[in-house]
């Protein structure tokens, strides 16, 4: 593995640290409820809640976990001990409270989408954010990019057309994110599929434009499809999850969830970002991470084998490896092993994959499809690391309705 992935001894501590966090999981495991639900707003009734995952987020390295700054700590020092004493303390907090807003349930239904947002103006909240493209670096409306007329055999990329398309919309999380990085291995079979059927496949990530380019290099995925949002001015605009102990202004939940509430806030203000996304990797206003990281080393016999969900991602001499353990199913460790290789790729590139800004590392995305009219008819808001959207399943909705 070392010499395949080429990381550096640093990089290995980060993986030996992961694993420590399993047994701090462990312990909060009864205090998290990870269930997450998505909605068909074509119907007056929500799809069988189920739970999504998402894999433990990387940090380029364990000085930095804890630190405000970059600069190293010592671990053992005095200074580390201050860093970590918040973490302590908001653990007292959560055990201790018997306020409702300190539960770890999930979001009551007036935080999730309502119904009134099938008919809501989606490209009137998303009017004056103007996003470059990753093929050629210039900027456009995100109402002309979203545009729902096109050419036939154009995907609906031409405003001059009359054909009306249906859209659907990705909103990846920051380019070095474990969701964003699956969902468009995920997706990249899929796009002849959606093609096909006259789906205009659109996808908005969080960084900068290097990154961008690299992210569509590792992922496979078109940079032509790809746009570069690098405040998260959209994903801010529709009200996705900002991330633990963060909140952002337009955040339909802002204070509905613990992990959102004043005193959350209040405890993690002098938090640094990795502090807060270690924290969401142990499934700390997370919900759905622990169970999906843990369904990546167990398996999972309701999922079909990774090379059909993940075509190129594992060598083929690996996914043979795996045929020892049985056919036709996601056997175990193989998942895990795809996140392996994603977290190589994201490592020894962290800094050209995150934003500039480090709190935007916390963000969350979703998916949302909006049908000939502009109207939304799904929508998936991410509640934590690895709780991106079905892939399977947004197909299905967007190809379906075509008929």
């Amino acid at each position: 593995i070392y010499d395949t992935l080429r990381l550096k001894r640093a990089h290995l501590a980060v993986l030996s640290a992961l694993s420590i966090v399993l047994v701090f999981v462990l312990l909060i495991l009864p205090f998290v409820d990870t269930a997450k639900t998505s909605y068909y707003y074509t119907s007056l009734s929500p799809i069988t809640p189920r739970t999504h995952a998402t894999t433990p987020n990387s940090v380029p390295a364990y000085s930095r976990i804890f630190a405000p700054s970059s600069s190293h700590i010592p671990c053992g020092s005095s200074q580390m001990t201050n860093n970590i004493a918040p973490l302590r303390n908001f653990q007292k907090a959560i055990l201790s409270s018997s306020s409702s807003k300190w539960s770890a349930a999930v979001p009551a239904a007036s935080s999730l989408p309502s119904m009134d947002d099938k008919t809501s103006p989606i490209l009137e909240k998303l009017s004056g954010i103007s996003l470059p493209s990753v093929s050629d670096n210039e900027a456009r409306e995100i109402t002309s990019i979203l545009s729902l007329t096109g050419e036939d055999g154009d995907n609906g990329a031409s405003t001059t057309g009359r054909r009306k398309r249906r859209v659907l919309i990705a909103f990846f999380t920051q380019w070095g994110d474990f969701d964003s990085f699956e969902m468009a291995q995920r997706l990249v079979p899929y796009i002849p599929k959606l093609e096909e059927e006259g789906v205009k496949l659109v996808a908005i990530g969080i960084g900068e434009m290097e990154g961008a380019k690299t992210f569509a290099r590792l992922t496979g995925f078109p940079e032509s499809k790809l746009y570069v949002d690098s405040e998260a001015k959209t994903h801010s605009a529709l009200g996705f999850e900002a991330g633990f102990g963060r909140r952002s202004t337009s955040d339909a939940t802002a204070g509905k969830t613990w992990w959102t509430s004043d005193s959350a806030l209040k405890v993690t203000e002098g938090w640094s970002p990795y502090a807060k996304l270690l924290a969401m990797c142990a499934g700390l206003g997370s919900p759905g991470t622990l169970q999906e990281v843990f369904r990546g080393y167990l398996g999972d016999k309701n999922s079909p084998e990774i090379k059909d969900r993940f075509p190129g991602v594992l060598p083929d001499q690996m996914s043979g490896l795996f045929g020892v353990l049985g056919d036709g199913y996601q056997r175990p460790f193989e998942l895990a092993t795809v996140r392996l290789l994603n977290m190589g790729n994201i490592l020894t590139r962290w800094e050209d994959l995150t934003p500039k800004d480090k709190n935007l590392i916390l963000q969350r995305g979703g998916a949302i499809i909006l049908d000939a009219d502009g109207e939304v008819l799904y929508r998936h808001d991410d509640k934590g690391i690895l709780g991106y959207a079905d892939v399977d399943e947004i197909v299905e909705v967007a190809t379906a309705s075509s008929s």
